[in-house]
């Protein structure tokens, strides 16, 4: 953890790591064997913290949520219900972007500010670093919006966006494109670097992680903008002085990024493991034809040359290249000839690093209790073991697309244990969910791409969490909190 040239994404490790043994049993002694057995806990290399500085409404849905991806539930009121403490619900919202305009129109700014710097406070705490350096986690993805450099836009408009204190002071901004529809709460530079002092005290490094951008750069509630449509790629700022393209203040922003990580202090930045500059830029563009490709990689070459001028590669510091496949046509060729040109055979070996993420939730190697996919839940768990491994070895799944694209270094940065996207039908047996968790791994390592698991926990999540994406339910067997979340009695997600 110390020595992040030696633990991250360019270990020189190879082969599988040691593999924990399957149970060989009949069912009643595999039931008394699991109650006697120490409980079993895979070494995860890294996990993300969703849901604390990007929100996503589905982690927020109570127990009333069903689909892990709320874009595919066929309505677009959203699951979010909560924002606890301050906002125990029921209250219904889809994004940041919407929760945030619907607290400021009803309860005020001053109200929408204190309810996000009380989540902020309790949601991930010192103690989650230490739990997480316990289980044995050394990198921590701390996805976040860019309203942590939202002072970046002040000469768009120096009222919204140039009044607050960047270091020290929250203040209610309006999303540079939505403006009247879409608002988030800023993320004090100084508190956030004080965070990464509790994570360099607990003994684990960060991966910090550009999650959502002004206008959408992806489609997904995480982009604090849905269910409206993402337009980063192709429009112009609506802001009040100026009128310039998104996806050139988009830029704007992660040079500030890199400057603030430059200026941290040692401490922090001895907690500074990698920074990636956007998350899936342009995800589900394929299909809904939202976005260029030429300009997508244009945007990330531009991207990728303000950290190779910065002092951060020769620092230690590795840069994440968070493609995904649902952007492109062609991912392999298109991707493999654009990051062999954009970047040098030593730059891929030091630090530029491509990941992906990958879910089985969203694969053929699904299971669900009814058992018409791969496996179902109740089934023999040594069959469902070979079943997965045959699966996850099928390069058509993208589990081993990574090879493909880059001949350096790489890394999964999301995967998790769930079974099937929709939680109403997934898998929640521990033992399956663990195997399904020790199998990804296994591929991961013979492709020597360190993994990250989505997400740490869940605790106003109830179906998501038992049904493999939070890590502290899968490794600890407990997922609470002291604060409610509660649903409304009905919505037409249910339905």
């Amino acid at each position: 953890v110390e020595d992040s040239e030696a633990t991250a994404a360019n270990c020189s490790c190879s082969g599988k790591r040691p593999g924990l043994p399957s149970l060989r049993l009949g069912p009643r002694a595999r039931e008394d064997a699991l109650a006697a057995a120490p409980p079993r806990r895979p070494s995860v290399f890294g996990v993300n913290v969703g849901g604390w500085l990007c929100l996503e409404d589905w982690l927020f849905s109570g127990d009333g949520g069903r689909f892990v991806d709320s874009t595919a539930s066929g309505s677009t009121e959203g699951q979010g219900t909560c924002l606890p403490p301050n906002v125990p619900g029921p209250w219904r919202w889809a994004s940041e972007g919407h929760l945030v305009k619907s607290l400021v129109d009803q309860q005020g700014p001053e109200a929408a500010m204190a309810a996000f710097k009380a989540h902020r406070e309790s949601f991930i705490t010192r103690a989650d670093f230490v739990d997480m350096a316990a289980l044995g986690i050394k990198v921590v993805r701390i996805p976040m919006t860019w309203a942590a450099f939202a002072d970046v836009l002040a000469p768009l408009d120096p009222v919204a966006y140039g009044s607050h204190d960047p270091e020290n002071g929250m203040t209610v901004i309006p999303d540079a494109f939505y403006g009247d529809e879409v608002k988030l709460v800023t993320i004090p530079r100084g508190w956030l670097t004080e965070q990464l002092r509790h994570a360099a005290d607990a003994g684990v490094k960060v991966l910090l992680d550009l999650h959502a951008f002004p206008g959408g750069s992806a489609q997904g509630t995480s982009n604090s903008i849905w269910p409206l449509a993402p337009v980063f790629w192709t429009h112009n700022t609506t802001t009040k002085n100026l009128t310039v393209p998104l996806s050139r203040v988009g830029l704007g922003i992660v040079e500030a990024y890199i400057a603030w990580i430059e200026s941290l202090d040692a401490k922090a930045f001895s907690a500074v493991h990698g920074v990636e500059i956007m998350n899936e830029p342009a995800h589900l563009s394929s299909f809904q034809h939202f976005a260029e490709e030429s300009q997508v990689l244009a945007w990330l070459a531009a991207g990728t040359d303000l950290f190779r001028t910065s002092t951060l590669p020769r620092r230690g510091i590795k840069l994440y290249m968070h493609v995904v496949w649902t952007a492109f046509a062609d991912f392999r060729v298109t991707v493999k000839d654009w990051w062999s040109t954009s970047t040098t055979a030593e730059e891929r070996s030091t630090w530029a690093v491509m990941s992906q993420g990958f879910y089985t939730a969203w694969s053929s190697c699904e299971g669900t209790t009814s058992g018409k996919h791969l496996y179902g839940c109740d089934a023999d768990p040594d069959s469902v073991r070979s079943e997965l491994k045959t699966c996850l070895e099928r390069p058509k799944d993208g589990i081993t697309a990574l090879d493909s694209v880059t001949d350096g270094l790489r890394a999964w940065v999301e995967f998790s244990a769930g079974t099937f996207n929709d939680a109403s039908m997934a898998c929640s047996e521990p033992e399956l969910l663990l195997m399904n968790v020790e199998e990804q791994m296994e591929v991961f390592a013979e492709a020597n791409a360190p993994e990250f698991f989505w997400t740490w926990h869940l605790p106003f999540g109830t179906k998501y969490k038992e049904t493999g994406w939070s890590l502290k339910q899968l490794l600890r067997g407990q997922d609470t909190s002291p604060f409610d979340c509660v649903a409304p009695r009905s919505s037409s997600l249910e339905d």
